[in-house]
């Protein structure tokens, strides 16, 4: 996991952004991966008092266990609108105000997947 905190300038709140990328190949490391990245936002999200955004190439689909897994430990919400195995996740502190994926070829030609987004309103 790699984490950073940013700050908005204007108003001065400050949010962490947590990236992550899973084992593609074992369903088994994915779950152990769930549980030590859910615990890892929660005790990041304990230390630092602060609204938290985890994105990343998670390797699963929301009906693996894994997904539910991670879901379930973070206690974060779901973002991303996609069937792919990279997701967005968000503490309740956030509201999405606009979500999706980049399908045109210059946004595949810089990934094996297609890359997913979104706009976010803190507070």
């Amino acid at each position: 996991v790699t984490w950073a905190v940013f700050e908005d300038k204007t108003t001065k709140d400050q949010f962490v952004v947590l990236g992550t990328h899973w084992n593609p190949h074992s369903e088994d490391e994915k779950l152990a991966q769930s549980n030590i990245t859910g615990e890892y936002v929660k005790r990041i999200q304990s230390e630092r008092n602060l609204p938290v955004i985890v994105m990343g190439d998670f390797n699963s689909v929301p009906s693996n266990q894994s997904y539910k897994n991670f879901q379930s430990v973070s206690g974060l919400e779901h973002v991303t609108n996609t069937n792919g195995v990279d997701h967005i996740f968000y503490s309740n502190d956030f509201t999405a105000v606009a979500q999706g994926y980049e399908s045109e070829n210059c946004a595949r030609s810089a990934s094996d997947h297609f890359p997913v987004w979104i706009d976010v309103s803190l507070g």
